[in-house]
């Protein structure tokens, strides 16, 4: 309306910006009500919210996965129930958790997202009432993710349309940093620090720094130069390399990158500690690095396996554990031999089928 007004913006699972008012919270570019496909025994709604614009991942599919049906091209809001529906995108976003950057030179926002469909079914809800004082969790789904590709995009706050649009071939789980110069800063599971051109998207610049790059740099000044601060430790659910390196670079910086450790299709090395497994610490490591994915229960909460039907022993829960499996990333890097002890034994001794 030709006013200039003060907004706020998300990056959501969804795959779309959603651009409001910043004091009235309504939209600024649009959002439509449009009818979806319904599921009765979901209580699914006639109606849901599109915003006007592009989403910055894709929200359909054109190829069914092997042994799934392809309900409604596999479109975001596809209802299901329990048998089995592939949906992009998946449980996971979209964009999650790692932080979205901002141009106010250009209107211009940058996020890192995933391109990430889940395979969806529901598990019937039953009468029995809960356990007195204890936890409950109705209306549980079942995830499976089908594939995971990072996706970095740029998109025109002034129009909610794509910019830039680019694949990565390993998931997206770092933080953004634009700056005044034009570029866009983000780091990769593998260690390396990237410098892109804001306006294109192509890569000018690259660093390895030995361990995941997945928070996000800080810009300064600092005497009339410009440094660029980077803390490469790792992140717990990209599966990344955990480390505790803080890198500062200037123009004139003449430090070496580390070598590439992290290459693809490395071998996963490991060690399982004997003796007798601590429960209780186990139950802490699942907690911290697991909960997310496989639910308190290990009943699956954000499209991890359902662990309350596995088998396995607790050997061969340690090394699925380890080296990863499907979607999920190896943990080698993140635990401690005794917390692969210990969690594989927690997950088999009190979430398992064999507890």
């Amino acid at each position: 309306d030709g006013v200039q007004r003060q907004a706020l913006t998300q990056a959501g699972k969804t795959g779309w910006f959603y651009i409001l008012d910043r004091v009235t919270g309504a939209p600024l570019i649009g959002i439509e009500e449009r009818p979806v496909p319904q599921e009765p025994r979901q209580a699914t709604a006639a109606t849901q919210p599109f915003p006007i614009g592009d989403a910055f991942v894709p929200q359909s599919m054109r190829i069914a996965p092997e042994g799934v049906k392809l309900v409604n091209e596999g479109r975001i809001f596809t209802p299901y129930w329990t048998e089995t529906v592939a949906i992009a995108p998946g449980a996971g976003g979209g964009a999650n958790w790692p932080p979205s950057a901002y141009d106010p030179r250009t209107g211009h926002a940058f996020v890192c997202a995933s391109d990430r469909p889940f395979k969806f079914a529901a598990l019937e809800i039953t009468d029995d009432p809960p356990e007195q004082g204890g936890r409950y969790t109705a209306g549980v789904f079942l995830g499976e993710a089908m594939y995971n590709f990072g996706v970095l995009a740029a998109v025109d706050m002034h129009t909610n349309r794509l910019v830039w649009q680019q694949h990565l071939e390993d998931p997206c789980f770092s933080g953004m940093t634009a700056t005044a110069g034009g570029l866009v800063f983000v780091g990769r599971n593998d260690g390396r620090l990237t410098a892109l051109n804001s306006s294109t998207g192509d890569k000018l610049w690259e660093f390895q720094t030995g361990a995941g790059m997945n928070a996000p740099v800080t810009v300064f000044e600092h005497e009339g130069k410009q440094y660029v601060l980077a803390y490469a430790a790792g992140n717990v659910l990209a599966g990344s390399r955990h480390g505790d390196s803080l890198w500062l670079f200037g123009l004139d910086g003449e430090l070496e990158p580390l070598e590439d450790v992290l290459s693809a299709g490395a071998p996963v090395s490991y060690t399982v500690a004997g003796g007798t497994a601590d429960l209780a610490a186990g139950k802490q490591a699942y907690d911290t690095a697991c909960f997310a994915c496989h639910g308190a229960d290990g009943k699956s909460g954000h499209g991890g396996a359902d662990l309350s039907v596995t088998q396995m022993s607790p050997a061969a829960v340690a090394i699925t554990i380890a080296t990863g499996k499907g979607n999920m990333p190896p943990f080698a890097d993140i635990f401690t031999a005794e917390q692969l002890r210990d969690v594989a034994a927690y997950v088999t001794e009190t979430l398992g089928a064999n507890q």
